[in-house]
């Protein structure tokens, strides 16, 4: 007598990914694709092994075949979007710093994003910098539907104050031929005098 076993039925495969994409379908580090088969008849005589995905691209297909002993196959594919640059995010101020890079008006700064591959989900919106200060720190991030994240920082120098200007006397009398004397303060506690701009007007009363 001769046992014949006969299996038409393929092999079942399933396939995951580890780690698990986000809510938005990427993954931002390596992905390991693992198959898992069963097979009630014959059982399973071969599986295609584990397969890492490191390169970078949307929608890389990978695809997993089993095998069972009788020659019955059967595919399954999972989908793997790796995106692991972060964003580009640069700061705009505007208006733009002086010479000496001081603002002496409220400043704002802007921050513009891209990302070539999986996209920019959120960026910082426009600051305003209104408060008087030194090496004001402003800073934004841009984060991509991987969920890479990056930053982009300004530094806003604002007075919005005039400096304060002193002459002693306030009115420089004498008599004779002998010259007035002045003595100017100038003071300013935040950016500072700059010295290029002192002006001093002196106006002479005609005699009586």
């Amino acid at each position: 007598s001769v046992t014949l076993t006969i299996a038409t039925v393929p092999p079942g495969i399933t396939g995951s990914a580890a780690p698990a994409p986000n809510a938005d379908g990427w993954n931002n580090a390596d992905v390991i694709v693992h198959f898992t088969a069963t097979d009630a008849g014959t059982g399973v005589a071969s599986l295609t092994p584990d397969v890492t995905v490191s390169a970078e691209g949307a929608g890389q297909v990978v695809t997993g075949t089993a095998t069972d002993a009788a020659g019955n196959t059967a595919t399954t594919a999972v989908t793997v979007s790796l995106d692991r640059t972060a964003p580009a995010i640069t700061a705009t101020i505007a208006p733009a710093a002086n010479a000496a890079g001081w603002h002496m008006a409220d400043v704002t700064v802007t921050f513009t994003s891209t990302d070539a591959l999986s996209g920019i989900t959120s960026t910082t919106p426009p600051v305003t910098v209104s408060t008087e200060g030194a090496a004001q720190l402003c800073q934004g991030t841009a984060t991509d539907r991987a969920g890479n994240s990056s930053t982009a920082s300004a530094t806003i120098k604002l007075d919005k104050t005039p400096p304060a200007i002193a002459l002693n006397p306030a009115n420089g009398q004498t008599t004779g031929n002998a010259k007035p004397t002045f003595t100017t303060t100038l003071v300013d506690a935040l950016s500072g005098i700059d010295p290029s701009t002192v002006k001093v007007f002196l106006e002479v009363a005609p005699a009586s």
